[in-house]
């Protein structure tokens, strides 16, 4: 029987495809087997020995970890602007009601991670809950301006602390986020006249 070359062909890329296929399989399942096997150990010696230590930093929360607790890879900020002063007590007392005491039907605290921060440990990150969390040291007045850049009282001061802000490292054994309130803010409408006596709220 003889065959065509086309055959020949698609007979041998089957075999080449199999090869691969082994190959990769031979050697990605014992790196897989392993890292399971290590995390599986690290999860159980953290509970025996590390029971300050909650779960493992995972999904999307991996995006902003950094070399250290006190840095990140990435940061977000957002800002808001209100009519009028609203003041950085009021600001948090209703963040306190509303979003850190949040509970679910379970009686879990919804956003229990505000209140933590990351540690390493055996080579990875767990989340940590910070035992003297106030949150003053998050929802605060603007107090960058002896640090690293004036008080953004206006949009082309505001460009410029962003900037900073970014780049600002984390204070250490605290949560890693913030809200920032300034008043006043003096931002421009949409005819390019100065809006007066406005707060402007800064979340990273």
């Amino acid at each position: 029987m003889v065959f065509g070359i086309p055959f020949v062909n698609h007979v041998m890329r089957l075999i080449i495809f199999a090869t691969a296929q082994t190959v990769v399989y031979l050697f990605l399942v014992p790196i897989i087997l392993a890292t399971i096997t290590y995390r599986t150990y690290v999860a159980v010696v953290s509970k025996l020995f590390r029971p300050d230590l909650d779960s493992f930093v995972t999904g999307l929360d991996t995006s902003f970890l950094g070399n250290t607790p006190e840095e990140s890879s990435t940061n977000v900020i957002c800002c808001l602007v209100v009519n009028g002063n609203i003041s950085e007590y009021r600001i948090r007392e209703m963040f306190e009601e509303r979003v850190i005491k949040l509970k679910d039907s379970k009686g879990d605290f919804v956003y229990k991670k505000l209140s933590q921060y990351w540690v390493r440990f055996y080579g990875y990150s767990f989340w940590k809950t910070d035992k003297s969390f106030n949150l003053s040291n998050h929802v605060r007045n603007y107090d960058y301006d002896n640090v690293i850049t004036e008080k953004p009282t206006d949009e082309d001061k505001l460009k410029k602390a962003i900037e900073d802000i970014l780049r600002t490292p984390w204070k250490s054994y605290q949560s890693h986020w913030e809200l920032l309130v300034q008043y006043p803010f003096n931002r421009k409408s949409s005819s390019e006249t100065i809006v007066p006596n406005q707060t402007l709220l800064i979340f990273r």
